[in-house]
């Protein structure tokens, strides 16, 4: 009799078992959808933020490089009057815009709605304000930072970081630099730490502690220039630092030189200079304008999506940096038949993407 209550009590526990798998397993596949269609979950890496030129106009779209869908954000009603400028988040769930009358639009992503944002034109002590650069979000979304001119009567734009609903944080600098020459380089670390360049300095901000600190310094190769400097990208690590450097670029026969913005990689502290990007023999020689801007990083880190670019192009390809080559990568955006460009798929073929900039890809 024992033996058999012993045998039974057994076979319910083994009933038991499979029976909470089972309800465990349906829990965790409905936590992992989330609702969704298995098809519509995002790999990681597969959507990127970009400037194309699309009806007429220069517009922020979200495209899933797997499927080719594509998501386009509204354009001010005053586009007419100024370009927009915009921003996203570095996970992508925000977006900012800054119109030409200098109001502050804040989008969710999905769906695409605006949520929140002020106006310059309405702060305190600000007459006729204007952006010079795109605004960058902290990752934590609480933050704004970019160059203003807070009254049209200033000499220079000043480094500002406004929190989300509007109120100045800092604005300045306590270091010496002319801010016209370095407004276009700065970025959040994965922290919430803003990085500026100022002259060669390499500066941090944190806006809850209210302090800019002085962490390094460029240690810059011969010929090449931090005046100017454009699109600094930061790792996820905060380790290392991307940005595009005037660099000086001479042709074969020494006759004629130029400075060019090339890609360079450097630890935070400002050492260990890489340079990334190099103009191919028919650029360097023909004499015309050429520029590698706008590193972005892969969200594996082992690539930066890059803008060649000349005076005389639209939207080109997105060109991709493999960071293990070892040497400069030349760069001939218009005949260079590599596939080393980002692609998108539609209808399951590939497509190049062709782009402005690039803010943000995850």
């Amino acid at each position: 009799m024992r033996k058999n209550q012993i045998l039974c009590r057994k076979s319910l526990q083994k009933v038991l078992l499979v029976w909470v798998g089972f309800l465990f397993l349906v829990n965790c596949k409905q936590e992992s959808n989330d609702g969704l269609n298995p098809a519509e979950i995002k790999p990681v890496g597969s959507v990127v933020a970009l400037r194309v030129f699309h009806n007429a106009s220069f517009q922020p779209i979200l495209l899933n490089i797997n499927t080719g869908r594509k998501v386009h954000f509204p354009e001010s009603e005053f586009t007419g009057k100024g370009s927009d400028h915009w921003s996203f988040r570095r996970d992508g769930q925000e977006a900012v815009r800054i119109d030409a009358k200098k109001n502050v639009s804040i989008f969710s992503v999905e769906p695409v709605r605006k949520i929140g944002g002020f106006s310059l034109s309405e702060m305190t002590n600000t007459m006729y304000p204007d952006v010079f650069s795109e605004p960058i979000v902290s990752p934590n979304g609480q933050f704004l930072m970019t160059y203003w001119r807070p009254d049209y009567r200033g000499d220079e734009y000043l480094f500002v970081v406004w929190d989300r609903n509007g109120k100045v944080i800092t604005e300045g600098s306590p270091f010496d630099y002319d801010s016209q020459y370095y407004s276009s380089a700065f970025n959040w670390t994965t922290d919430n730490k803003a990085i500026y360049i100022a002259g060669n300095e390499i500066i941090r901000f944190d806006p809850i502690g209210g302090i800019h600190m002085k962490i390094g310094r460029l240690a810059l190769p011969r010929g090449v220039e931090s005046k100017n400097g454009h699109s600094l990208s930061i790792s996820e690590d905060n380790k290392t630092i991307a940005i595009a450097l005037p660099t000086l670029v001479t042709t074969d026969n020494g006759e004629y030189q130029q400075f060019d913005r090339m890609v360079y990689l450097f630890d935070m502290n400002g050492s260990n200079a890489r340079l990334l990007t190099w103009p191919s023999d028919r650029i360097r020689n023909g004499r015309g304008d050429f520029d590698v801007l706008n590193p972005v990083w892969s969200p594996d880190q082992k690539m930066l999506a890059v803008i060649p670019t000349s005076s005389a192009d639209g939207c080109p390809r997105v060109k991709l940096l493999h960071l293990n080559e070892g040497k400069p990568i030349k760069i001939d955006h218009i005949y260079d038949s590599s596939e080393n460009y980002l692609k998108f798929f539609r209808d399951g073929r590939p497509e190049e993407v062709q782009a402005c900039s690039i803010f943000g890809w995850w």
